[in-house]
């Protein structure tokens, strides 16, 4: 197989031709999405226990960067997924790590934190509700993560470790209601849109 960065470096003249339409569609292309996919761009972290690729920080770097010079929605959502998935795998069961990334047409959009979040602590797991933003390449992922604090059942903020819980959480795409709501200016392609869960059970690991 190539390197990453030769493989980033032959979409070039893809995601050239596809950047205008994925601007007016608010969201990558499905060539572009299959493209990425087949090049095997979203495990370039991924532990190689996971069927990752593993490879060194600074050849990520070097292909993050050549897509960005043919199209930066590309570029940032190919980062964001690689990163999110990379260190949301170190902290999760090989099992559960392996079903939500390891196939090639997998990836993980992530949202910021929003404080009207919560999860609940319940026997097994934990029950989830709340509202992220900017779930950049969402549209084309099957996963989405958000953290939020944890609460016990009564209400009262659960401690570990002698400070409130706070944790992160990765969930099906189907699970969640989006919100078409990205009408930005900069990075359109991204399709960072805002999603919710309301009472969503998430088990342990």
């Amino acid at each position: 197989m190539k390197t990453a960065e030769a493989r980033a470096r032959d979409l070039q003249p893809l995601l050239d031709a596809h950047g205008a339409e994925m601007d007016r569609r608010r969201e990558l292309t499905p060539e572009v999405v299959e493209a990425l996919f087949d090049k095997d761009m979203l495990r370039l972290l991924l532990p190689k226990s996971l069927g990752g690729q593993e490879i060194h920080l600074l050849d990520y770097c070097k292909a993050c960067e050549q897509l960005a010079w043919a199209d930066a929605s590309v570029a940032w959502f190919v980062n964001q997924s690689n990163v999110s998935s990379a260190t949301s795998a170190a902290a999760m069961s090989r099992e559960g790590a392996m079903t939500a990334f390891g196939s090639a047409r997998e990836g993980l959009a992530w949202g910021s934190r929003h404080n009207n979040s919560k999860a609940i602590r319940v026997e097994g797991g934990y029950r989830l509700t709340g509202t992220w933003s900017f779930a950049s390449g969402g549209r084309h992922t099957n996963y989405l993560g958000a953290h939020s604090a944890v609460q016990n059942p009564d209400g009262t903020p659960h401690m570990r470790h002698g400070r409130p819980d706070d944790r992160s959480f990765v969930f099906k795409r189907s699970d969640a209601k989006i919100t078409d709501d990205w009408y930005v200016l900069g990075l359109r392609g991204t399709g960072s849109d805002t999603y919710t869960v309301t009472d969503l059970f998430i088990p342990d690991g």
